[in-house]
């Protein structure tokens, strides 16, 4: 929940895998990045959207990007959620200042939240597991972890080009630049 209030959901993500081992830390890091998405959603929404739309209606292009944006299904918050490109805190205000769907928005972002927390999850379990190895005591438990590790963000990145790519598609750069 601490990413409803701007914190980092890396950290959040990072601390359950240490905390709780992998299995664990991947469930509740996503149970966390879902629950604080919908409530930084909600905040931006509630507190936000109506300043910024009236902020907006002054750069018609900006607002246009908006309006479009605000149609999304969750097909297209899904792939925004796994792009890179845009920092998840920066989305769950993002997506707020836009007309989208809440069931749109909520779909994409329980589809999306166990990837990049998974990751993360893994990379805090990981730390934990190289912990004990350099003290040695090396557990193939701990060095499976660390193959976990390497195994999902070679799946994250994967999953992140493909995001970009259908985004890429699905919202083509104009090809009539001024």
């Amino acid at each position: 929940m601490g990413v409803a209030v701007a914190l980092p959901n890396t950290v959040f993500c990072l601390a359950a895998g240490s905390l709780f081992g992998l299995g664990w830390g991947v469930v509740l890091a996503s149970l966390g990045s879902f629950l604080g998405s919908l409530t930084a959603f909600g905040v931006g929404r509630l507190l936000l959207s109506r300043k910024a739309r009236a902020v907006l209606r002054r750069f018609p292009a900006a607002a246009r990007f908006v309006e479009v944006f605000g149609r999304a299904d969750t097909r297209t918050v899904l792939l925004t959620r796994l792009s890179p490109l845009i920092p998840f805190m920066a989305q769950n205000f993002g997506w707020a200042l836009t007309p989208v769907a809440f069931r749109n928005y909520a779909a994409g972002s329980l589809l999306a939240a166990p990837v990049g927390a998974s990751f993360f999850a893994h990379l805090g379990a990981a730390g934990r597991a190289g912990a004990s190895m350099a003290i040695d005591r090396f557990t193939w438990q701990a060095f499976l972890v660390v193959i976990g590790l390497v195994a999902t963000f070679l799946l994250v990145r994967r999953i992140a080009k493909f995001a970009e790519t259908a985004l890429a598609r699905e919202f083509p750069e104009p090809t009539d630049r001024p």
